[in-house]
C-alpha cells in the first residue's frame, strides 16, 4: 500500500538551540516533549513540544532530521511515524503503526510488524522498495551502514543478516527458544550476548553469514537469571571496545525476573569482567560517548517513573559525575546529534 505523506506545519516552541552538530542525549516523554541534553553539563539545549503520548525519538546521523514515534490524532493508539526538520520543526507523516525508526546511513528503517522492512530516503522522505523479512527485529545496522544485524523471537528465535546495498536478507541464524539473547556492534565487529541457565556467554557473528563463533562465558557468571524469563530485557551496549549489559527497568514485567540493577563492563574477545557497577540504579536505557569514557543512563527510580533521572556516570568504576531529575513520566533515552 502505498503511503501518503501528510505535510503538517507545527507551532512548536524550543527554549534553546544546539550549535552545528552538536552530540546530544535525546529523549522524548510521553506527555508530549522533545528534549536534548549537553552530555558534559547535562544542560538543555534544546526542548520543543510533540504530541501527548509520545513513544520514542532517533536523530538522523546528519543531526538535520528527527524521528519520532506518536499517536496520529488526538486519543489514537500510538503511533505514527514522523519526521522533524530541526531547523523549521515542520512535522511530516510517514507511515503507521511504527513505535520505533531506525536512522543509518541515508535511510531510516521501520517495521509494521512482520511485514517486510521499510525505509524512506533521508533526504526527501521518498519511499524505498521493501525488504523481505520474516521476523519483527530490533535493527542495528553497521557503523558504515552495508550490514543490518535484526534480532527477533518472532515468529521464532533468530538473528538475520541484511545486506544494505541488495535490500534482502542474506542469512539467518535459528536461535534458541527460553533465553533470553541480544546484540551489539562494538566497532566493525558485532557480538550476539546469550544468557543460558543463569550462565552469560558472548559470541563474535560472521559479517557475511551469520555464523556464530566460538561462545566466550563471561568470568561473571552470577546476576543473570533466565529460567522462566526468556524475555529478560537484557541490553547491550557498545563503551570503546569493551560492552555494558544491563537489564531494562521501567516495564510491566519489572520484578518477575528477579534483574540485578546497574550494569556489567566486560570483554568481548575474553570475556573478562571488570565489574557490575552502579547496582542501585535501574536503567531504562543506556549511551556510550564516543570514547568510551562515560556512560549515561535513564534510571527510572524503585517506584518506576517516579524519581526518573539521566546520570552521567565513570565508565571504568560507575563513579556518578553528574544527573539530571526528569519530572515524574515515562521518557526515552538515545544518543545522536543536533544541526541547526
Amino acid at each position: 500500500m502505498r503511503a501518503t505523506l501528510l505535510l503538517i506545519a507545527l507551532a512548536l516552541a524550543t527554549s534553546a538551540a544546539a550549535s552545528a552538530a552538536d552530540p546530544v542525549l535525546l529523549t522524548s516523554r510521553r506527555g508530549g516533549w522533545i528534549e536534548a541534553f549537553d552530555p558534559a553539563t547535562l544542560a538543555t539545549v534544546f526542548r520543543t513540544s510533540t504530541p501527548v503520548n509520545t513513544e520514542s525519538v532517533a536523530a538522523d546521523p546528519s543531526g538535520a532530521r528527527l524521528y519520532l514515534s506518536a499517536p496520529k490524532s488526538p486519543g489514537e493508539a500510538c503511533c505514527a511515524l514522523y519526521a522533524i526538520d530541526v531547523d523549521t520543526l515542520r512535522l511530516t507523516y510517514l507511515n503507521f503503526p511504527v513505535r520505533r525508526a531506525t536512522p543509518s546511513s541515508g535511510r531510516v528503517y521501520m517495521q509494521r510488524g512482520n511485514v517486510g522492512i521499510e525505509s524512506f530516503d533521508s533526504s526527501s522522505l521518498q519511499r524505498q522498495p521493501t525488504w523481505d523479512a520474516p521476523g519483527v527485529y530490533n535493527l542495528q545496522p553497521s557503523p558504515d551502514g552495508n550490514r543490518i544485524f535484526g534480532v527477533t523471537y518472532f515468529p521464532s528465535p533468530s538473528l538475520d543478516l541484511f545486506d544494505a546495498a541488495q535490500g534482502a536478507r542474506i542469512a539467518s541464524q535459528p536461535l534458541p527458544r527460553n533465553q533470553p539473547f541480544t546484540g551489539v556492534w562494538v566497532g566493525e565487529r558485532y557480538y550476539l550476548f546469550q544468557v543460558s541457565d543463569g550462565r552469560p556467554g558472548l559470541r563474535s557473528v560472521g559479517l557475511e553469514d551469520a555464523r556464530l563463533g566460538p561462545a566466550v562465558p563471561l568470568a561473571s557468571t552470577s546476576q543473570f537469571p533466565s529460567q522462566n524469563c526468556e524475555h529478560a530485557p537484557y541490553s547491550l551496549i557498545a563503551v570503546g571496545r569493551k560492552v555494558a549489559i544491563f537489564a531494562g527497568f521501567g516495564l510491566k514485567s519489572d520484578g518477575l525476573c528477579n534483574l540485578a540493577g546497574g550494569y556489567v563492563l566486560a570483554n568481548p574477545d575474553t570475556g573478562a569482567v571488570l565489574g557490575r557497577f552502579a547496582p542501585g540504579m535501574r536503567f531504562r536505557q543506556m549511551v556510550s560517548s564516543d570514547d568510551g569514557v562515560y556512560v549515561y543512563g535513564l534510571d527510572v527510580g524503585d517506584d518506576a517513573w517516579q524519581q526518573v533521572r539521566i546520570v552521567k556516570l565513570d565508565a571504568a568504576t560507575g563513579q556518578l559525575l553528574a544527573e539530571r531529575t526528569l519530572e515524574p513520566d515515562v521518557w526515552y533515552l538515545t544518543s545522536g546529534t543536533l544541526a541547526r
